[in-house]
Formats: C-alpha cells, structure tokens, sequence
C-alpha cells in the first residue's frame, strides 16, 4: 500500500481555502467554538494519521 501524503490543515483538498470555510471560520469565532467545530480538521484525514503514529494498534486480526 502506498503512503499518501498529508493534506495542509486549514486547506481543502486542492490546497486552497475557500469563501466558505473563511465564512465558517468566523462564525466559529463568533460562537466560541459551538457552531461548526470541526472546521479546523475538516478535510484533514485524521484515520491516517492515527495509523501513522500508532501503526495497526486498532486493527482486527
């Protein structure tokens, strides 16, 4: 299986952020954090990551 490499946090997944996500940012802001709190990891592959640092821990044998 070939590695792919990680996405830039903050970035969609062509690498630029969007008018959208700028829009979510402040609301995020705006609502201490209770409206849209994944705008920080969205588009980030948090699976990948885990199997990265922790290798096949959780996987079924």
């Amino acid at each position: 299986m070939e590695k792919q490499p990680q996405k830039t946090p903050g970035t969609d997944l062509d690498g630029k952020i969007t008018p959208a996500r700028i829009g979510r940012m402040i609301i995020f802001f705006l609502s201490a954090g209770f409206l849209y709190p994944n705008v920080w990891t969205e588009g980030m592959d948090l699976t990948a990551i885990q199997r990265i640092s922790e290798g096949n821990l959780y996987d079924k044998k």
